[in-house]
């Protein structure tokens, strides 16, 4: 049984308020990453908000959404990886034209407690439970919440016709992902930023490529987007 569901929430969806609360209850209330002061209506969001794709998490029981996560398209505006950290490339305009940045990872405190889902923000390993959520829910996978809306990601970027990803994420998430077969590229030191970060860019293919499930997911998007007919598998690049 499919506990959650991932789906994009367009800009003009009444509940684009809710991810901007969910953030705001995860990046203010509950890590201190942001002032209160900066979002007196109790909501998370910000300029760079206008040129994302927003992402959702929903429980289907309740219909509750979960997590959040958005894709920052470039704009006039740059990238705001790297306005916040140090980056050691350039990386040319037409290559930027084709990168998204991942931001604003949020999953919700009770759902945080599953395997290891904490090191979205401190950089640590958990491996507890919560007693919140059903045996079978706890059985479901190790970080399934962030690794499907990592696969939502990969959809939206072929489907646009991206090739490639920034993100800026704790020591601890990126062991995570390393363990189901993503491979980030450091492009720079680490630094402190809504705790200690460091920056990641790289094509997409590449950094999923063992992770056969996560390359289709790519591949038969941007070929959908091309018009071109794919096998429903794709084998894992070499």
């Amino acid at each position: 049984m499919d506990y959650f569901e991932f789906k994009e929430i367009k800009k003009s969806d009444p509940r684009i308020a809710e991810l901007f609360k969910l953030r705001y209850k995860v990046y203010v209330d509950e890590w201190g990453f942001e002032r209160a002061e900066d979002h007196p209506l109790g909501i998370e969001t910000d300029g760079f908000d206008l040129c994302a794709q927003h992402l959702a998490a929903i429980r289907r029981e309740t219909d509750t959404i979960i997590g959040t996560a958005r894709l920052i398209r470039c704009s006039a505006q740059g990238f705001p990886i790297e306005k916040n950290m140090q980056i050691d490339r350039l990386i040319p305009q037409e290559m930027r034209e084709l990168t998204c940045e991942i931001s604003r990872l949020a999953v919700s405190k009770d759902y945080r407690r599953r395997a290891g889902d904490n090191a979205l923000y401190d950089g640590k390993i958990f491996t507890g439970s919560s007693p919140r959520l059903t045996e079978d829910e706890r059985r479901s996978g190790e970080n399934d919440i962030v690794l499907g809306l990592i696969r939502k990601m990969c959809e939206c970027s072929g489907r646009e016709g991206l090739i490639y990803w920034y993100v800026g994420m704790a020591r601890g998430l990126n062991i995570l992902l390393k363990r189901k077969g993503l491979h980030f590229e450091p492009v720079g030191p680490e630094v402190d930023y809504h705790g200690p970060r460091r920056p990641y860019f790289g094509r997409i293919d590449e950094i999923v490529k063992n992770n056969a499930e996560l390359l289709n997911v790519y591949q038969q998007a941007l070929a959908h987007r091309a018009g071109v007919e794919l096998p429903t598998k794709v084998p894992v690049a070499v």
